[in-house]
């Protein structure tokens, strides 16, 4: 998600494409030469005699977005303190507006504006990337470092920003220019959606429930129609885990995946990963269910292939993150001589952290009962990534990562009584939403116990 200066980064944006719309309508030579593009209130622009030529871009109205604004309700616990971070979820709407010294210019400034609008109807992570770059140092006329090193996280938002024109009535415009107190200069009417606004903050984040009720039985959804083309239908992860560390093994299990040149590709569309497992990698042969699994997965009756992927041999070497992935299968079928793709399942990659020997964590308590907690992680952090640690039922928001670490730091405030000298608490690092593996999944009916080994003890 991006944060506060989300709005701001829009304008600079726009105001950015104008800037190149600009320069192409000054060639022609209608356009005068010292045309320029600003995004200041259309009472401010100067239109004395002095006045330059100039496009106008101005923020004049900001709505909910009705598609986001109930996807996370706000919570709160008994006690008043927040346990989720809603999205500010928003649709910006901008005056566009041409003042032209000479005959013409006006709407050859305008029609040049809304050209680069129309070839920019969404706004790439690319692009945001390049203009917000927060590399390069301070030059005259650019955007400031400080303001880039904050606005650049617009690009990791989940939905990207589309500009879409919106076409209105007379009246309609005359209502907005009365209310802006100014004299009509021609315009047209963009909106940006949508921006999504949200704080990094601490919150509680309870350890999940784990069993529900004396046999935890849920529902089971299972398919009936069988495709005649390469199909995943399952994966297995170990010891029945939500997720699997990078060094682990998964099951595969599927139908029509028999074949020669298996290869079994797994991508991470957020942080542009992709990895091959094949020949050593992979073992492959046919699925031995028993009862009780077949009971819990009725789809696993049509599987007629099983999978074993060694996700240590995964190419290239050393790659993953954790994070979430997806994986598919391509196999050159009998009588095939272009390989067929299955469909997508997805796989969580858990971190990892040291919780013995060298590498422990290194616990520093602080002053007003703050805390500085140091892991050593596998896989490393990648840039972009978002990371948290769960300390019992406190959240330890991470620090922002611009280059791969494997020893992040988290800093923050806990109850006077987690500090009690040799407690240990149970923590879970989280990563891109993906938690570490703290959890001991008994053979039923054992009910499920907490990894005696993921705790973190105070000195």
């Amino acid at each position: 998600m991006s944060n506060a200066f989300a709005i701001a980064a829009v304008t600079a944006m726009l105001r950015d494409l104008l800037d190149r719309g600009l320069a192409v309508a000054k060639t022609g030579g209608i356009v005068n030469a010292s045309a320029s593009v600003s995004a200041q209130p259309p009472d401010r622009v100067p239109v004395d005699q002095n006045a330059e030529s100039r496009l106008n871009l101005f923020l004049y109205e900001i709505a909910p977005n009705t598609g986001w604004v109930n996807d996370k309700l706000p919570g709160r616990d008994s006690e008043g303190r927040p346990v989720s971070n809603p999205a500010l979820a928003l649709d910006l709407s901008y005056l566009l507006s041409a003042y032209g010294v000479d005959d013409l210019e006006a709407e050859a400034l305008l029609g040049h504006g809304m050209q680069a609008f129309h070839e920019n109807a969404g706004l790439s992570r690319g692009f945001i990337r390049k203009l917000l770059d927060p590399g390069p140092p301070d030059v005259q006329g650019g955007l400031p470092k400080t303001f880039r090193q904050q606005a650049v996280t617009l690009a990791d938002q989940i939905e990207l920003i589309k500009i879409s024109p919106r076409y209105v009535k007379a009246d309609e415009m005359s209502k907005i220019w009365t209310s802006l107190q100014a004299h009509y200069r021609p315009s047209m009417i963009y909106q940006a959606t949508v921006v999504l606004i949200e704080k990094t903050r601490s919150v509680r984040s309870a350890p999940p429930v784990l069993t529900r009720g004396s046999e935890d039985c849920g529902p089971v959804v299972q398919a009936n129609l069988l495709p005649p083309f390469p199909t995943l239908l399952a994966v297995n992860l170990p010891d029945a885990q939500p997720a699997v560390r990078s060094n682990g093994k998964i099951e595969l299990f599927g139908h029509h995946l028999a074949g020669k040149n298996v290869v079994v590709r797994f991508e991470n569309p957020r942080l542009n990963l992709q990895l091959i497992a094949s020949g050593a990698a992979l073992v492959i042969g046919a699925p031995d269910f028993t009862p009780a699994e077949l009971k819990d997965d009725d789809t696993l009756r049509f599987a007629d292939a099983r999978i074993e992927v060694d996700l240590g041999q995964a190419l290239p070497a050393n790659g993953w993150a954790a994070g979430n992935y997806s994986v598919e299968v391509d196999v050159v079928r009998p009588g095939d001589t272009a390989a067929r793709t299955t469909n997508a399942l997805a796989v969580a990659i858990a971190p990892s952290f040291a919780t013995t020997g060298p590498d422990k964590p290194v616990v520093v308590p602080g002053a007003n009962n703050t805390v500085t907690i140091t892991l050593t992680c596998s896989p490393t952090i990648q840039p972009r990534q978002t990371i948290s640690l769960v300390l019992g039922d406190q959240e330890l928001p991470g620090p922002s990562i611009t280059a791969v670490t494997p020893t992040p730091t988290f800093n923050g405030t806990l109850p006077a009584a987690m500090f009690a000298q040799g407690s240990s608490h149970l923590a879970r690092l989280r990563v891109d939403g993906v938690d570490s593996l703290y959890l001991i999944l008994n053979p039923p009916p054992a009910p499920p116990a907490f990894d005696p080994t993921q705790r973190i003890t105070m000195p």
